[in-house]
C-alpha cells in the first residue's frame, strides 16, 4: 500500500433550514446524486512597497479580506430542489373536479385554447355549449384536446351555441412559482468517500450558504445524459457561532480516523 494519501472522493449532500441560533434545523433538500461539489477561496490585501533602497520591494503584506464561494452541480430533480433552482416558493396544487368553465365567446375554427382555470392533467374532460338543452361537442369533430397540457384546439361549431362550457377533474400537483425569493440561507452537509485512500470518510459542514438562482434551465434534453443543475453559491460568515479553532465560523472538514 502506498504511503502517499490522495484525495478522490463520491458522495452526496444535504441542504437544511438554519435555526436563529445557526444550528441546521431539518435537512430539507436531499442530494444523493452529486456530480460536483466544488467550493473556491478569493482574498484581498494591503500591500506596501518600500521605496528605501534603489531597487525597491515589498515588505508588507496582509490579508483585509476573505470570502469563499462554491458550486454545487447535481442530477437529482425534485420540486425542493426546483424550488432552491428558481428562486420559488411551492405550493399544493389539489386539483379536483371543476364544471360550467365557460371559455370565451366569439371563438372561431382553428382557435387553440387553454381549458378555462388554467387547468392542466384533466381527465374526464366533458365540453357542453349554452343551449337551453345543452348539446354536447364530440371529440374528434368538434374538437381535438391534449389533456395533460390542458389546451383544446376547435375544430367545427356547427349546431352550437357559445359560451363553450367545460367540465373535468383536474389532477392534483405541487407547483413552484419562480423568481419570489430574495434569500435562500441554508446548512450544507457533504458526506465524502474518499476511494483513492481506503473509502475513508470525511465530512463536510458549510454552516451558512446563500445559493443563487440558475443561469440557465434546460427544459429538454439533448444527447445522451439526464439533466444536470448546476447552482453556484456564497459561503457566509455565521456570526451565531464563537470563534473556535476546530469548528471556525464558515466551516469545517472532519476526516473519520477510527
Amino acid at each position: 500500500m502506498s504511503d502517499t494519501n490522495y484525495y478522490y472522493a463520491h458522495g452526496e449532500a444535504w441542504l437544511g433550514e438554519r435555526t436563529s441560533a445557526g444550528a441546521v434545523d431539518n435537512f430539507d433538500i436531499a442530494l444523493p446524486e452529486i456530480d460536483s461539489l466544488t467550493v473556491s477561496f478569493e482574498t484581498e490585501k494591503i500591500m506596501h512597497r518600500s521605496k528605501r533602497a534603489s531597487v525597491a520591494s515589498n515588505d508588507l503584506s496582509r490579508v483585509s479580506f476573505m470570502a469563499g464561494n462554491g458550486s454545487l452541480r447535481c442530477s437529482t430533480h425534485t420540486a425542493n430542489l426546483l424550488k432552491l433552482y428558481l428562486y420559488g416558493e411551492d405550493t399544493t396544487i389539489a386539483g379536483g373536479v371543476f364544471s360550467a368553465a365557460a371559455f370565451p365567446s366569439g371563438l372561431a375554427v382553428g382557435d387553440v385554447m387553454p381549458i378555462p382555470g388554467g387547468r392542466v392533467a384533466v381527465s374526464s374532460l366533458v365540453l357542453t355549449d349554452s343551449t337551453g338543452s345543452p348539446v354536447t361537442l364530440t371529440l374528434g369533430t368538434h374538437y381535438t384536446v391534449d389533456l395533460d397540457a390542458g389546451v383544446v384546439t376547435f375544430l367545427s361549431f356547427s349546431g352550437l351555441t357559445q359560451p363553450i362550457l367545460a367540465a373535468g377533474t383536474e389532477a392534483a400537483a405541487v407547483g413552484v412559482g419562480m423568481l419570489q425569493q430574495r434569500v435562500f440561507e441554508k446548512y450544507l452537509r457533504f458526506k465524502g468517500i474518499n476511494i483513492a485512500d481506503g473509502d475513508k470518510k470525511c465530512l463536510v459542514d458549510l454552516y451558512k450558504i446563500q445559493p443563487e438562482p440558475a443561469a440557465n434551465w434546460n427544459l429538454m434534453g439533448e444527447g445522451n445524459e439526464v439533466n444536470t443543475y448546476e447552482i453556484p453559491f456564497t459561503i457566509l460568515k455565521d456570526t451565531t457561532k464563537a470563534v473556535d479553532a476546530t469548528y471556525g465560523q464558515y466551516g469545517v472538514y472532519r476526516e473519520v480516523t477510527a
